[in-house]
């Protein structure tokens, strides 16, 4: 099919067609030359795009390019002469063009675009980690001198891109891109690639050019503009950059500063220099995820605009730089050709938070980091949302967006890693990176990479991993015969799914020595028996899937002698976890494993530390006469913040008088997660007391949530002014969740006057937030709830007066209602 049918096809893969079908591009991007300047108060983008193609087939007459809510003004043919007019329909999504004759195949041609983006026209909502497809924001960033600021920045992925450019809006696309933004002088820009000039205009407005000489993805196309300032680093002479907000930019090189060491480290551990002309972080407000990919200029939110002290002990903090920046070769350098495949980026920068982790932190503490992503993973197939890793069948992009695609995923790899051993990991990696460069790719790519590296057949291995969902159940049990010196060893496989095929290591524990053996598990229930390394001696530990990378669930059924030994004697961060849960699961009935307890408080993982803290029974007398004073001295003094927090909760589950000191000397803390942790506590021994402490915390927003949820406790008419305070200091995006939580404190007060002004101030704070940071139904829905609450007490109260203030309350809560469902837009 040619022509115009050909086109329609293709965008039918885009918009219409069934999720997983591969069907033909009959246009291939070649390069994007863009020039964008703006109309701040009005959300406008002023764009002229020249988007150079070549023909996949012969005989191309026409083209579809993705336009979302858009005016276009004229569309034409660049030649060297000038511009040809093109004729063209359009549909407020789709942009289809007459070309001036019929190209052959790889014959290239430029069209020119000149065009109004309007994406607060945009209604509609769309996948990825921000949903909605607008592509492009604009947020208001205050004042100074020149009048009211503004920060413009975009969001491509999955299909933001086609909202300020003109494009094929497609992952499989790539191109070389030239970005000129023209801008007001307090702003500066950040994009792909360099900034090749910068001119100044007699106006007072100036022009950067961005370009990128390698091909990208549309989706990774990005721009920011703003009043940023720029951190300068650097890595092997190549400009390493962060752009933060001037009230954030002393705070940069602490929040980025191993960005250089992280660079030099992956690029030799995959062998793949990294791939990009520079590198830059940006953090702009009101972003609504944690971070964007973008090729050479990576954008993150609100995540990282903040005070160091406010990211001491955020572990998702801790792990989006380096996640970030492994997509830069997984990715962007190497593109999942669909979105099914989506896998191909998102697993390996999961992926890349625990190799990172090994190199910044130790074994353990990656270890302890994959163990929490295979949870996520449990957690969500106990919420029924379990699929293939490869997810040809879903019915929307926001589906992928999920723990199996980041967190299985990563996993997944290091399973992977495992099977086939370090050298051949990585080698495997290294060539599918050399052979797939600035390209798209399947999983099927990745699979050659591994087979051509180890000469191995893992056919086997993508199907049941990548191709198929679910995860082993495993049931492990142990009889022992010293009469034939062996001991059987039962694996019985209970998921409802089909058996996995389970390549495990056993590793047999006897006296100083230890040996290992390899198994196949590949039936529902198999015993292999294990001749005894020593034959005089029984082993005091066999220890079945000894490297500890296979993701699944099992019951083992050791001793807690076995336990114990496993915890001194295994080889893997996993070993000790194993064992210490199992003295948890025994504590109350067994006084060995209470006194193991004692071990795993001094573990030098924190995450076992924190482990052991959170599950310990402190309500048992015995336990908590042993270890109250242990935990308190890991409050005041362990190295880790999620540690010294996880004693603070422990304690204060106790309302102990005894440890207000303690909870007011924390109020000190390096970290914030461990001050509004002591603040609560405080709350709870005496309120008046936390009253005073808290009084240097209300202006910081760091602590606006622990404030917010104390007065919610609190249930107190007199916090009213403050609640409402604090939440309309906040920006936009987290107004939205504080005002749900002040509809809950409104529910536990009694006082119809106050209820009415907090009314007046709730509604005032509403119709200020953009439309686009507020679910306004959901709203709506909370204040209908709130007043049958207050309906169903009157129902429930036989005082007069009581009733009385009731039916007050519920006439403003009915009046807020009908005041915001009309002027709401």
């Amino acid at each position: 099919m040619t022509g115009v049918g050909a086109c329609i096809l293709a965008y039918q893969l885009a918009f219409g067609a069934p999720r997983g079908d591969t069907l033909p591009q009959v246009a291939q991007l070649v390069h994007t030359r863009l020039d964008i300047s703006f109309d701040y108060p009005h959300h406008l983008v002023l764009g002229k795009a020249w988007i150079t193609l070549q023909p996949t087939q012969e005989q191309q007459d026409s083209l579809i390019l993705d336009a979302k809510s858009m005016q276009v003004a004229t569309v034409a043919l660049q030649r060297d002469t000038g511009k040809q007019l093109l004729p063209f329909s359009y549909d407020g999504w789709q942009l289809r063009i007459k070309l001036d004759k019929r190209y052959s195949y790889r014959k290239a041609y430029t069209v020119y675009v000149e065009y109004t983006a309007m994406p607060d026209s945009l209604k509609t909502t769309a996948a990825g980690p921000v949903q909605t497809n607008k592509g492009i924001y604009f947020v208001s960033a205050g004042k100074d001198s020149t009048g009211q600021l503004y920060q413009v920045w975009t969001q491509g992925e999955t299909s933001g891109a086609s909202s300020w450019f003109p494009t094929i809006d497609q992952p499989d696309q790539r191109s070389t891109s030239e970005i000129s933004i023209t801008m007001p002088a307090p702003y500066i820009s950040l994009s792909n690639g360099v900034l090749s000039s910068r001119q100044q205009h007699p106006d007072g407005s100036h022009t950067e050019t961005w370009i990128m000489s390698d091909p990208h993805a549309p989706y990774l196309f990005m721009l920011a503009v703003g009043k940023f300032e720029k951190y300068h680093d650097s890595w092997n002479g190549m400009a390493v950059d962060y752009y933060m907000e001037p009230g954030y930019i002393a705070y940069a090189k602490e929040i980025f500063g191993r960005t250089p060491q992280m660079i030099g480290y992956f690029s030799e551990k995959i062998g793949y220099r990294f791939p990009w002309p520079k590198y830059a972080q940006i953090v702009v407000k009101d972003y609504f995820s944690g971070g964007m990919e973008n090729t050479s200029a990576t954008l993150f939110g609100d995540l990282l605009r903040r005070k160091p002290r406010a990211l001491i002990g955020d572990e998702e903090a801790k792990w989006i730089i380096p996640h970030e920046l492994f997509h830069q070769w997984f990715g962007d350098l190497v593109t999942c050709e669909q979105w099914s495949q989506l896998a191909l980026n998102e697993s390996f920068a999961n992926f890349g938070e625990v190799l990172w982790g090994e190199y910044a932190y130790g074994k353990d503490a990656a270890h302890h980091h994959a163990y929490e992503a295979m949870l996520k993973y449990f957690q969500q197939c106990r919420e029924g949302k379990d699929h293939p890793l490869i997810y040809n069948d879903y019915r929307e992009e926001s589906q992928l967006f999920d723990a199996v695609t980041y967190e299985k995923g990563g996993c997944i790899l290091g399973m992977l890693r495992a099977l086939v051993g370090e050298k051949a990991f990585f080698g495997a990696l290294s060539n599918y990176l050399k052979v797939n460069a600035f390209k798209a790719v399947n999983a099927n790519d990745l699979r050659t990479a591994f087979e051509n590296e180890t000469g191995r057949d893992l056919k086997w291995f993508w199907d049941q991993w990548f191709y198929r969902k679910g995860y082993p159940v495993l049931d492990i049990s142990y009889r022992y015969n010293d009469l034939e010196s062996s001991v059987a060893v039962t694996i019985r496989q209970e998921q409802e799914e089909d058996i996995f095929i389970l390549p495990l290591k056993i590793d047999i524990y006897t006296g100083g020595e230890t040996a290992t053996q390899e198994i196949i598990v590949n039936r529902r229930l198999q015993t292999f028996i294990i001749p005894y390394p020593n034959k005089h001696a029984r082993p005091l530990l066999v220890n079945v899937d000894a490297d500890k990378q296979l993701i699944c669930k099992k019951t083992d059924r050791k001793s807690l002698e076995a336990f114990i030994y496993q915890y001194r004697r295994g080889r893997n961060y996993l070993d000790r976890r194993e064992a210490l849960k199992a003295c948890l699961l025994a504590q109350d009935t067994s006084a060995r494993a209470r006194a193991f307890l004692y071990t795993g408080l001094k573990d030098a993982n924190d995450g076992l530390r924190k482990l052991v803290i959170q599950f310990m029974n402190i309500d048992n007398a015995a336990i908590r006469n042993t270890y109250a004073a242990t935990i308190d001295s890991l409050a005041r003094y362990d190295t880790e913040a999620l540690v010294r927090q996880a004693a603070i909760k422990k304690l204060r589950s106790l309302n102990d008088p005894a440890y207000t000191n303690l909870f007011i000397r924390s109020l000190q803390d390096s970290s914030y997660n461990v001050v509004a942790s002591s603040l609560i506590a405080l709350n709870r021994l005496d309120r008046q007391l936390a009253t005073r402490h808290m009084t240097p915390f209300l202006e910081d927003n760091e602590m606006a949530s622990t404030i917010l949820d104390i007065y919610l406790s609190n249930e107190d008419p007199k916090d009213n002014r403050s609640f409402l305070e604090i939440i309309a200091r906040q920006n936009e995006r987290q107004q939205q969740g504080y005002l749900v939580k002040y509809l809950r404190y409104l529910a536990t007060l009694n006082d119809a006057d106050t209820i009415a002004a907090g009314l007046e101030e709730f509604q005032r704070i509403v119709m200020g937030i953009d439309a686009r940071f507020m679910d306004q139904p959901g709203m709506l829905g909370n204040l209908e709830l709130l007043a049958e609450f207050k309906l169903d007490l009157i129902k429930k109260t036989a005082s007069k007066s009581v009733r009385s203030s009731l039916e007050k309350q519920v006439a403003s809560i009915r009046s807020a209602i009908n005041h915001l469902s009309a002027n709401m837009n």
